[in-house]
């Protein structure tokens, strides 16, 4: 029945044939010669052809189905007069054969009209699934749509509020470096006072062991021994009072040049030396 919605069996069936259809076709066409194949212009205004026939064919039997309708009124209303006419009289075998075959045509015009009107309000239905079933995806769609907005300005936010920290401690970051570059300077410049203050020390060092090697071998033998004592005393001291402070630079450095407090000259020779000492203690005491 052209009219009856086929299974889907018979659906998967007539794609099957359909493929191999056009797999036939296209091995077929690799054999064919150049002046036997057709261009796509050809093929398209062959389809344009095949549709239009379809579309004479629809316009033909809409106009073969309203005949028919028109048909069926004439004939209702050429039995209705005939019965009207003919009521009070018997039918003779003409008149009845003729009766049969009026029934028969009213019956499969009345038969066709009704499976069509079936094969439409099931068109009609399966149109209104259709419809409800896209409106559900565009309600989804647009659903996701919302959401994706969402997440899109969510995201813009947060790089945004990434650059933003960034910057800030590319900013910490440039600062402190400058800060350490500055913390550097300050470094190389102390030790290269306590590189020149070591220089001077040990110039002043030189001075003193010449001088003592100048000096009376009667005041070198008395120095020794006051040395001597007093490094003994501090000795003992250290040892019986292990909570005391270890002394102090200057006192080291009056305890050396008191020997030294007969000579003037001598006195005022090494009291540079005292003093680039108590610097160098003050320089190595900085932190770095």
């Amino acid at each position: 029945n052209p009219f009856k919605v086929p299974s889907d069996t018979e659906l998967f069936s007539m794609r099957d044939k359909e493929i191999k259809k056009a797999q036939a076709e296209r091995e077929k066409k690799k054999t064919m010669k150049v002046h036997e194949k057709t261009t796509y212009s050809t093929k398209m205004k062959a389809k344009s052809g095949l549709r239009k026939a379809l579309k004479r064919e629809e316009e033909e039997e809409s106009k073969i189905e309203a005949t028919c309708e028109e048909r069926l009124k004439v004939l209702q209303e050429m039995l209705s007069q005939k019965l009207a006419m003919k009521k009070d009289y018997a039918f003779d075998r003409e008149t009845f054969h003729g009766y049969l075959q009026d029934r028969k045509q009213i019956f499969f015009l009345e038969h066709a009209i009704a499976v069509k009107r079936r094969e439409i309000q099931k068109m009609e239905n399966i149109a209104k699934k259709e419809e409800k079933k896209l409106e559900k995806a565009e309600k989804r769609m647009e659903k996701d749509a919302a959401m994706f907005d969402v997440f899109l300005k969510e995201n813009h936010n947060n790089s945004v509020e990434a650059l933003r920290i960034a910057k800030r401690e590319t900013s910490a970051k440039t600062k402190k470096i400058t800060e350490i570059q500055g913390i550097t300077t300050e470094i190389k410049k102390i030790q290269s006072d306590i590189s020149r203050l070591e220089d001077t020390l040990q110039e002043y060092k030189m001075y003193r062991d010449i001088l003592y090697h100048l000096s009376p071998k009667e005041w070198q033998e008395e120095h020794r021994r006051r040395h001597k004592k007093e490094k003994d005393m501090k000795t003992e001291s250290r040892i019986n009072e292990e909570s005391a402070s270890p002394p102090s630079t200057t006192e080291q450095g009056e305890g050396i040049l008191m020997p030294f407090a007969g000579h003037s000259k001598i006195w005022g020779l090494l009291e540079p030396i005292q003093l680039s000492a108590e610097s160098s203690q003050v320089c190595k005491s900085v932190p770095i």
